[in-house]
């Protein structure tokens, strides 16, 4: 045996890791024919929330009884068979992500819901794609000169990449968002937006499901200047800001320049590939900015321990915005910042537990005490802890116990993400732990560890609407995991002799050539999707001209004192600077009973409303409650339209 396949304690060899895979993916093929993916639940829960569970569990079970087990065995297979087999895995690899591309096509051509868009919306130019990446792995097979690159070029490359990623999000006439985003998904985020802006409290009725975040929205777009445009431009600031983080845990993270080069181009899929024709900011930056701040937190941390104080300030002022901007997102970043300080503390295990449970404990009572202020001080009322923490507690909203769409096909590029993560965290775990790793390797350990916890937690969101692209979600962690398997890629591996007796080598040649294929894939679909992008986003929400002409004639055709409401309403007044009379969760699927009850109630004592003639005549509710009203005009707008109704007058 070669002396480079000896068994340590904290050998992982290649097998293990496939085995691992292959679990997972027979978890996943399982659960989708299983008579619960129909019914939606199990025990009560969401089905595709405990699928996820299993295959966690199924995966680390695995993975450390596989390597336990392949410590005592491994000595008996030789070296070539062992070898051949890495090479059929990788071959079979390969023809995965070819049969997945395939399948995506096939399903999103039948439009079968459930079948987002991964790899397909990475492959829109795959000839060229292709022909890149054979020029790429050429150049780096035969040349010894290694990419350099000074650590200020590389900023200044990070901030024009994101730079140009912010562009793409900024979207000032939301009426002409286009793909399947349109309106709808606009108007569902930046509603909360505009409430708080009107200084709305937050109540029952106007709550969001996607948190608080106009909280932290509010002082940015005071100062940009309290209007819709402000608001477009604070968005884009905090999409910039997203890349800005991860381009600083990639600079300290990833050596090879040539990695980090295409990671970044990679990076910027959130907002090209993946939202090539229109906004989705549910994803980008609203499930991507705390994140992506977390991760940079604490690759700062991995580098100045000595700054323990101020750390946990920071660490402190993160969690609770976090949970203030978004309860779900803000949990996981609170357990990903409490887990990196808690496998820190070795000789501290116990009390460490505790002190992060206090932590976090701190951080959501003090996220919640701030809301609660805001509250008061704009004249609402205190908020108790279901009205907070909505959607969880909310039986029609709640993620835990409602399925929006079962669980799909793991030949899909959902699967590769989630291995990726999976094998991420439990490889860094291992090795973090071996003391005969150099310092620098563990640090590098620990910012994969809670890149791929954070990854593995984030990606609840797409478990709970496995469809289009939320996938995105995870999409940073992936590329960032990605770029941690692919760093050293020509240096240690493919410019070196290929040994074929060597089993680990050529398990790390090909599965690094994979990762590395990924993220250069990845890089250059994006790369060739900018044009597209612009074309798109010249005709569509940068397009101001017709939003201007429709602001001018709506103010004049408006009554005032008539109460307004409809998707995109609020938005319209507050950039006429006014009020709409009535502050609602948002019409695009927030809305619920209390915000009904609430219209219900106000209509009551108003003769004249304006509503949107989509609300009226697609939402029945609505339309009941206008039974009294006649339409006594229109507003045709470039790219809405809008009814002006008056109750009908009773004649004795």
């Amino acid at each position: 045996m070669n002396s480079d396949s000896e068994n340590t304690k904290t050998d992982i060899k290649g097998y293990v890791l496939y085995c691992v895979a292959i679990i997972v993916f027979l978890t996943f093929k399982v659960a989708q024919v299983l008579p619960w993916n129909e019914d939606g639940k199990v025990l009560g829960l969401n089905y595709n929330y405990v699928v996820y569970f299993c295959v966690i569990v199924f995966a680390f079970l695995s993975f450390f009884v596989i390597r336990s087990i392949s410590l005592r065995v491994n000595k008996n297979i030789p070296d070539r068979i062992l070898s051949f087999f890495y090479i059929m895995l990788a071959i079979i690899s390969i023809l995965f992500l070819y049969v997945a591309y395939d399948k995506e096509i096939e399903y999103s051509y039948a439009g079968l819901e459930g079948w987002h868009g991964f790899i397909r919306e990475h492959t829109k130019h795959l000839p060229f794609t292709l022909f890149m990446l054979v020029a790429i792995l050429l150049i780096g097979s035969f040349t010894k000169k290694k990419i350099t690159v000074s650590t200020k070029i590389k900023w200044l490359y990070s901030i024009a990449a994101a730079f140009l990623g912010a562009i793409f999000v900024y979207a000032p006439n939301l009426y002409k968002n286009g793909g399947a985003w349109k309106l709808w998904h606009v108007h569902a985020y930046t509603n909360s937006i505009v409430n708080i802006m009107n200084l709305h409290p937050y109540d029952d009725s106007t709550a969001s499901i996607y948190g608080h975040y106009g909280l932290i929205y509010y002082p940015f777009v005071r100062l940009l200047g309290n209007n819709y445009k402000a608001i477009a431009i604070t968005i884009a600031l905090f999409a910039f800001i997203t890349y800005i983080c991860v381009s600083y845990v990639l600079i300290n993270m990833v050596k090879d320049d040539s990695i980090y080069i295409l990671s970044i181009l990679a990076i910027l899929g959130i907002g090209i590939s993946f939202m090539g024709e229109g906004q989705y900011y549910q994803i980008l930056p609203h499930r991507c900015l705390f994140p992506a701040l977390t991760l940079a937190l604490i690759t700062w941390h991995i580098r100045h321990q000595e700054r323990e104080k101020l750390y946990w300030a920071l660490k402190l002022i993160c969690g609770i915005l976090s949970v203030i901007f978004n309860l779900e997102t803000g949990m996981v970043c609170l357990v990903t910042l409490s887990f990196v300080s808690f496998v820190e503390k070795k000789d501290k295990r116990v009390a460490s537990f505790f002190a992060q449970g206090l932590y976090m404990m701190l951080c959501v009572i003090s996220s919640y005490l701030i809301v609660n202020a805001y509250n008061i001080l704009v004249g609402g009322e205190w908020n108790g802890k279901r009205t907070f923490i909505f959607p969880i507690a909310s039986d029609g909203y709640n993620m835990f116990k409602l399925l929006r769409v079962e669980i799909t096909n793991p030949i899909s590029g959902y699967f590769i993400q989630i291995v990726f993560l999976l094998l991420g965290f439990g490889v860094a775990l291992v090795k973090y732990h071996d003391k005969n790793e150099p310092r620098n390797y563990r640090e590098r350990h620990l910012t994969v560890m809670s890149i791929a916890m954070c990854g593995i937690g984030v990606f609840t969101y797409f478990i709970d609407r496995p469809a289009a692209s939320c996938m995105a979600i995870a999409h940073i962690q992936f590329v960032m995991i990605l770029a941690s398997y692919s760093d050293a890629f020509y240096e240690t591996e493919l410019k070196k002799e290929f040994i074929f007796n060597n089993p680990e080598k050529v398990f790390k040649t090909t599965t690094v050539s994979i990762a590395f294929l990924l993220i250069a894939w990845l890089a250059l679909e994006n790369l060739m999707t900018i044009g597209y992008v612009v074309d798109d986003r010249n005709r569509t929400v940068w397009e101001q001209a017709s939003l201007e002409e429709d602001i001018k004639d709506f103010r004049e055709w408006r009554k005032e004192g008539a109460i307004a409401f409809g998707i995109g309403i609020p938005e319209l007044y507050y950039m006429i600077g006014e009020d709409t009379g009535i502050a609602l969760s948002d019409w695009s699927g927030t809305i619920n009973g209390h915000g009904y009850d609430k219209l219900r109630e106000m209509l009551t004592a108003e003769d004249d409303v304006i509503v949107t003639s989509e609300l009226y005549n697609y939402d029945d509710r609505v339309h009941e409650m206008l039974a009294e009203y006649t339409i006594s005009n229109t507003f045709t707008g470039n790219n809405f339209e809008c009814y002006y109704m008056t109750r009908n007058c009773i004649v004795d």
